[in-house]
Formats: C-alpha cells, structure tokens, sequence
C-alpha cells in the first residue's frame, strides 16, 4: 500500500485530497477534520490504560457512531496479535 506518513504538514488539505483512507490518532481536530474533508478513516486512539488518554477513546468512539459510513475504530492494543484487523478494517473501507 503506498503511504505517506508525517507529523504536521502545512498543505494537509492538497494530502486529504489525495488521500483515499486516513490511518490516524484519535485528537479532537484530527477528527474533524477528517469528517470536513469527508475521508475514510481508521482511527488508533491513544490508549495507555490511564484516565489522561480515555478523551482519544471516547471521542474517536462518539465520532464514529455518528459518521459510520467515514470511521472505524481500532484499539492500539489489537496490533498485538499482528495486522489482520487492520486489513480486514481497511478492506471494509475500500
């Protein structure tokens, strides 16, 4: 699969516009701007087990029970067992 991973871009819009799927954290204006720009999405929340990451949980949970069709949730821990979630997720998406 081609990607382009990065931390901060200044042309993110002309990148969403390429972009057929995003594979992303879950902060707060990262998932809206996934829902503005409408892009599908697989959404890896911050998960340490502790309260200081629950908002990641949560809100990637809240932005993807509102916009099915654009976000899948996928817990952090599930890469442990190796990547067959992920395809599966990112076949669903395609």
């Amino acid at each position: 699969i081609p990607a382009l991973v990065f931390l901060y871009r200044e042309d993110i819009d002309k990148l969403y516009g390429l972009a057929d799927i995003v594979i992303s954290r879950g902060g707060a204006g990262m998932l809206f701007e996934l829902q503005f720009f409408q892009k599908k999405s697989i959404v890896i929340p911050f998960d340490f087990g502790d309260r200081n990451t629950q908002h990641q949980i949560n809100g990637a949970y809240e932005m993807a029970k509102e916009n099915p069709h654009l976000f899948i949730v996928q817990r952090q821990q599930n890469f442990q067992d190796g990547a067959r979630e992920l395809d599966t997720n990112l076949n669903r998406l395609l």
